[in-house]
């Protein structure tokens, strides 16, 4: 006998599943030849709350649930197969941040629909050879598995099934304008493409990235149920969707085989924020202000073998109103960043180029970090020339997203500053309790300065070293 013959021979021994649940092991090892499918508690939980979805118990559901969770696979890529399994007749719209992320999930769902196991036990739901592309296939039977990323257009398009799949990226998460079009997109655009308003069901997935989210959005909204698993525990959690029941102990980790040492390495890696929001599913936890003062960690003396920089966050008005020009001062030692010095003043620009030369020559830092943009464009053209070695940077992400990054490095402990400086007590001010200031330069110019040292940390450590006298 073949291997060929064996295989077949196995397929038709294995029973048609009579549940998603059992469907979901099948598609697991589709996808995954080799590795073996472990039906974690949670698993079990959301397939049981989606079969309660299939059925029309629930028509609008909330999941939040940490990365790494399987949340895409079960509900991006299996279930759309599950359902079109069922009924080859219905229509899925499933969505994502990225086009290429949809994309990869439709193949998926794709892979497990072109199995010879899939083909043997749902003949009836074949994909159409003329209406097969990588964004959306068709059924025989007119059902459809579309792929569309957050903000397309879905014009002509209808749905009995819409999937949203981590809509945002941390990084547009922290940007209340990108927050906004998610959910004017999601109102406006997305929900019009139930075939049946009333019918159609709706499934949003996604970890919590802040407190002003699509979750959180929906969670003022009527009518959602919500499937809340944050990664661990403190109190029991009573969980009731539907008609399913379920009980979570209390100091239960999600991550089965997990203890307490590694969530503490966790959050440390990511920091209190992070680990709040898109673990915990509670970005609520340390929202308040973003830089904890227990968080400060101090120098008596500046190490030896420093490579000294500098930041520059520049503004050209001088009106007791306008923003001010900063400049901190940072010594590097084995990936510890020590702030120096702080200057603070409101400059015109004229006095604002002569104050850069000075800071350079006080300190001859390897390099001065200046912002690419606005005044800062003019200051590094007329610096491009002398010795004063300016370094162009271009600001990623809102302001709250740099300092959301930044911040991982202050609680770790790898941000240091000083015992007393006269500059102290207004730089912690404005650091700690950030977002309510009016001024924030200094933290600009912190955060341009730790996230690229971050980022360069190869260069950075390629850099000469000072003595400190």
């Amino acid at each position: 006998m073949s291997s060929n013959d064996t295989d077949n021979q196995t397929i038709d021994n294995q029973q048609v599943p009579q549940s998603f649940s059992q469907f979901l092991a099948h598609a697991f090892s589709i996808l995954n030849p080799g590795r073996e499918f472990i039906k974690h508690w949670h698993i079990g939980l959301i397939t049981d709350v989606l079969q309660e979805v299939e059925l029309g118990h629930v028509k609008r559901l909330v999941v939040n649930i940490p990365p790494r969770s399987l949340k895409s696979t079960i509900i991006s890529v299996a279930w759309p197969a599950w359902l079109l399994a069922v009924n080859p007749s219905n229509k899925i719209i499933v969505t994502s941040y990225s086009q290429a992320l949809s994309i990869k999930h439709a193949q998926d769902t794709k892979m497990i629909m072109e199995s010879d196991w899939y083909i043997h036990h749902y003949p009836k739901t074949i994909i159409s050879k003329g209406k097969n592309t990588q964004r959306k296939f068709t059924t025989t039977m007119q059902g459809i598995r579309l792929a569309a990323s957050v903000g397309s257009t879905l014009t002509g398009e209808g749905a009995d099934f819409i999937i949203v799949d981590d809509p945002q990226t941390a990084l547009q998460a922290r940007s209340p304008a990108q927050s906004e079009k998610v959910k004017f997109w999601y109102n406006q655009t997305l929900l019009t493409r139930l075939n049946d308003t009333f019918k159609g069901r709706v499934i949003v997935v996604m970890q919590r990235l802040h407190e002003g989210d699509l979750t959180a959005h929906l969670h003022s909204k009527k009518g959602y149920a919500k499937l809340i698993l944050p990664l661990h525990t403190t109190n029991s959690q009573q969980i009731k969707i539907g008609r399913i029941k379920a009980h979570r102990p209390a100091d239960h980790i999600l991550y089965e085989g997990w203890t307490q040492k590694e969530l503490d390495a966790l959050h440390k890696e990511f920091g209190s924020h992070t680990f709040a929001a898109q673990y915990q599913q509670d970005p609520n936890l340390s929202s308040c202000t973003m830089i904890k003062r227990d968080w400060i960690k101090r120098y008596q003396t500046l190490p030896n073998g420093l490579s000294v920089f500098q930041s520059w966050d520049c503004a050209i008005k001088i009106g007791y109103k306008n923003d001010y020009s900063v400049c901190t001062t940072w010594g590097i030692h084995q990936d510890h960043y020590y702030l120096m010095n702080v200057l603070r003043k409101r400059l015109e620009y004229s006095e604002l180029r002569r104050c850069i030369v000075s800071c350079y020559e006080a300190y001859k830092p390897l390099a001065v970090l200046i912002e690419d943009k606005a005044s800062g464009q003019q200051l590094l053209q007329e610096f491009h020339s002398t010795n004063v070695p300016v370094c162009a940077i271009m600001p990623e992400g809102s302001k709250e997203a740099r300092l959301l990054r930044a911040s991982v490095h202050i609680e770790s402990g790898r941000v240091h500053y000083p015992v007393y400086a006269t500059w102290l007590k207004d730089y912690e001010e404005e650091l700690l309790r950030y977002p309510y200031i009016k001024h924030d330069d200094q933290i600009d110019s912190t955060t341009q300065f730790i996230c690229w040292a971050v980022a360069q940390q190869e260069v950075v450590d390629s850099y000469p070293k000072v003595t400190v006298l």
